[in-house]
């Protein structure tokens, strides 16, 4: 085990014994090598995760469960806490915030963005099929596409560069801006992971900005936890 990451089981769950005076982006870093190494040993299970050895902000406790369901099989259930009302308070607070992903700030398209359509969404949006070559999709949000991006997508509108561009089908475009961030993307870089790892083509894709720079890398690898 890392020294900055110390994953242990205990009787109800896991315990995730994190390192009190190192940096949060490489804390986390370290969770999603640590999980990814041991993918197969958790197996496909439900946790309840108990994060311990330093404090923990409701934001960063979400970033490490997201790290975590990223980069292994597991879903973090309930995060234990020796302080019941920390615990209820934190449980709730997730709970709302995904709540509030799924149900008020975001828009679901049910069909293709056509040739030559142009829309724009002032919350994030899923789109369940492609965005064709010459159509584009902006959002003051995320932009998740089950489909084909063939079109352009802006994300995060003018200024939020925490959001993303998730892509469940090909990549046949990279014309993606991010929070006023763009840059020049092949569509061979989405073919190695942060670690170096081969990847295999059903890989979902994302889109983020990463150290000031627009990068696109497979969602498995953990690229939002890293998302500035």
């Amino acid at each position: 085990m890392s020294e900055l990451c110390t994953i242990k089981a205990n009787s109800h769950g896991i315990q995730l014994l994190l390192d009190e005076n190192a940096d949060f982006e490489e804390l986390v870093t370290e969770v999603c090598r640590e999980f990814a190494a041991s993918r197969s040993f958790f197996g496909s299970a439900d946790i309840i995760l108990e994060v311990v050895g330093r404090e923990m902000s409701l934001e960063d406790l979400r970033v490490i469960v997201q790290a975590i369901e990223l980069n292994s099989d597991v879903k973090v259930k309930l995060l234990a806490d020796t302080d019941p009302d920390h615990e209820a308070r934190a449980l709730k607070d997730l709970e709302d915030y995904y709540d509030r992903q799924r149900k008020e700030r975001v828009q679901f398209l049910h069909d293709d963005v056509a040739i030559g359509t142009t829309l724009s969404y002032n919350e994030s949006v899923v789109i369940m099929g492609d965005i064709k070559d010459g159509a584009s999709v902006a959002s003051t949000g995320n932009v998740i596409i089950m489909g084909d991006l063939c079109g352009s997508v802006v994300a995060g509108g003018t200024s939020d560069t925490s959001c993303f561009v998730a892509v469940a089908g090909k990549v046949e475009s990279t014309d993606v801006i991010i929070g006023g961030v763009s840059g020049h993307i092949t569509i061979e870089e989405g073919k190695k992971g942060l670690f170096g790892k081969k990847e295999k083509n059903h890989d979902v894709s994302c889109f983020a900005v990463y150290g000031g720079r627009l990068t696109m890398e497979p969602m498995r690898e953990g690229i939002l936890t890293h998302v500035s």
